[in-house]
């Protein structure tokens, strides 16, 4: 495997690298492996070789050459006025597809993200860029011959190092890693159709995910398209697990929320790791600001407390929320809603529902032997009210402990517990 070193043409890229891979960041891992390839003493550049090649690929995807690329970068994006959106849709392009397993079915090209997705890495690259040090400005004016103008002078400062974001450095190990069995990428978990999520989508919101639920499998266990009601709704939501609500507005907004385990209750619950995330028609990530506990509130069945489903803010002025009557909601902001930082998610401040849908990340562990509270909830009236089912229920092993506070059914009096546990002592 070799290729030019003073200009890597087309044909002899391709001989090497996958097209997956866009053409831009192939003329990267070109220069890189020529750098890796050269003689040293003489300064002159030979053919490059598959170790050459081997060190710039593992270089890339380690990251170990994100902070001083300089020269290469320089070359292949500086000439570009949007040299730093053009290197993010690249890394974007093929990150994604890797992530998402996307080779597999269209093996020959490489995915191409929305301009949104763009957009919403740009500014999370401004944002990381406003951490950096301050860079020495000498070094870029020899670089650019001292007849480069100020825009091209920053543009050529952005390049010069990778921000150390949440998702930006993701993709850049992603785009390289098909060319190295050396680096094993993360993959994103495969869903069934959907309208509300896509490759990029999903990325945003699985890379934001606790550490401990990124390996795990999502399945989808609501879709108001098949028939949605509030409580059809509260059953995929209530004390099932760690899950991701989806939201479409009637105005083609898209977004939603993660969120731990809930419990019907007319006070906020959940932790720190819940966030709220927007979709369409702009990206956005929103975890917990640290102003306030308001995580997540979820109730049915009140007269002096909001029914439905939320998350952070206050009562009745929720970041997010999805009303018991199940039609309407409303994402108050003003600007910001206080708990997640969030603005208005939806295309108006009170939103009708066009679509739901909900994904079980991560189930919530039970003990077989006890009656799970839901089911106990279905039945018609209480289940000591109900011999049989509760001599079915105690046959297969599970305890019915009110039982023994209560009485029994057929009339014979309570014991007293506190009594028994005297003697046991």
């Amino acid at each position: 495997m070799v290729l030019s070193l003073q200009s890597p043409t087309e044909d002899a890229l391709q001989a090497v690298l996958p097209k997956l891979i866009p053409e831009r960041l192939r003329r990267v891992v070109a220069l890189k492996a020529a750098e890796y390839s050269s003689t040293g003493k003489s300064g002159q550049k030979r053919l490059i070789t598959v170790n050459g090649l081997t060190r710039a690929v593992d270089s890339l995807c380690s990251l170990k050459g994100g902070a001083a690329l300089g020269d290469v970068w320089l070359k292949i994006y500086s000439d570009d006025s949007t040299g730093v959106q053009a290197f993010l849709k690249d890394i974007a392009d093929s990150g994604i597809a890797t992530l998402y397993q996307i080779r597999a079915e269209t093996p020959s090209e490489p995915c191409s993200v929305s301009e949104s997705f763009v957009e919403f890495l740009a500014e999370e690259w401004a944002a990381g860029q406003s951490y950096q040090q301050a860079y020495d400005m000498t070094d870029f004016d020899a670089e650019l011959s001292g007849s480069a103008d100020a825009s091209r002078k920053q543009s050529s400062l952005k390049l010069k190092t990778l921000p150390q974001t949440t998702h930006i450095p993701v993709l850049f190990t992603a785009a390289f890693a098909p060319l190295t069995s050396s680096v094993k990428s993360a993959t994103l978990p495969h869903l069934p159709p959907s309208s509300l999520l896509n490759p990029e989508s999903l990325f945003l919101i699985h890379t934001q995910l606790p550490v401990e639920l990124q390996r795990q499998s999502w399945r989808r266990i609501y879709d108001s398209r098949s028939g949605g009601s509030w409580t059809s709704f509260r059953e995929a939501v209530e004390d099932v697990g760690w899950e991701i609500v989806v939201i479409k507005d009637k105005d083609g907004h898209v977004f939603g929320g993660f969120t731990t385990p809930l419990n019907i209750k007319p006070t906020f619950q959940g932790d720190p790791s819940t966030f709220l995330f927007a979709l369409h028609p702009k990206y956005g990530i929103y975890p917990t600001a640290g102003i306030n506990s308001n995580y997540v509130y979820l109730n049915h069945g009140a007269t002096t407390f909001p029914n439905g489903l939320a998350f952070g803010g206050q009562l009745s002025y929720f970041g997010l929320y999805v009303s018991d009557n199940f039609t309407t909601g409303h994402s108050m902001a003003s600007p910001r809603s206080t708990t997640f930082n969030s603005p208005q998610l939806s295309g108006h401040p009170d939103f009708e529902i066009d679509t739901v849908e909900v994904y079980l990340i991560k189930e919530v562990e039970r003990d077989d032997r006890l009656v799970d509270p839901k089911e106990a909830r279905r039945a018609k009236g209480s289940i000591l009210e109900q011999a049989e089912a509760m001599t079915v229920l105690e046959m297969g092993g599970r305890k019915i402990w009110t039982k023994d506070a209560r009485g029994d059914v057929d009339g014979s009096p309570a014991r007293n517990l506190e009594d028994e546990n005297e003697k046991v002592s």
